[in-house]
C-alpha cells in the first residue's frame, strides 16, 4: 500500500477516524485528535512526538492600529493577555507548550520560531533566539 493522500484537510479528524496514520503537524492538532480518540472510545491511539532536531513554534503578536478608538483599553487587554499566568493558562487552555511555565525548557531549547518576517527581522530574531536558549 503506498501513500493515500497529501495535506489532510482536518488532521485531527483524519488521525481520529482512521484515514491517516501518520501526520505532520502542529502540537495542537495532536492535542484535538487525542482528546477525539479519548472521547469516542475507539481504539485509536494518537501521540504527538517532537523530533530530536527539534521544530517550528509560532509566536503570536498583539497589534493595536494606530487610530483605535479606545486606546487605553487596548493598551489594557494587552497588557492583561500578555501577563505570564494568563498566558501559561491559556497556553494549557490550548495544549500547547508556553515559554511561561515552568518545565518546558527542554522542550523550548529544540524550536524555533517562525513567520512572515523581513530578513533583517529574521536575523534579529534569530539572534536573539539563540541567546534566549544558551542563557535558560
Amino acid at each position: 500500500m503506498g501513500i493515500l493522500m497529501f495535506g489532510a484537510p482536518d488532521l485531527p479528524s483524519a488521525l481520529t477516524n482512521g484515514s491517516a496514520c501518520l501526520g505532520f503537524g502542529s502540537e495542537r492538532d495532536a492535542s484535538l485528535a487525542m482528546a477525539r480518540a479519548a472521547a469516542s472510545g475507539g481504539p485509536r491511539n494518537v501521540r504527538f512526538a517532537l523530533p530530536r532536531e527539534g521544530g517550528p513554534m509560532s509566536v503570536d503578536a498583539i497589534a493595536i492600529p494606530a487610530d483605535a478608538p479606545n486606546l487605553s483599553q487596548s493598551y489594557a487587554l494587552a497588557n492583561f493577555l500578555l501577563r505570564s499566568d494568563i498566558g501559561a493558562r491559556n497556553a494549557a487552555a490550548a495544549n500547547v507548550v508556553s515559554g511561561d511555565a515552568t518545565g518546558n525548557d527542554d522542550t523550548l531549547k529544540r524550536l524555533w520560531p517562525v513567520g512572515a518576517l523581513t530578513p533583517a527581522l529574521t536575523a534579529l530574531v534569530d539572534k536573539e533566539w539563540a541567546r534566549l536558549r544558551t542563557t535558560r
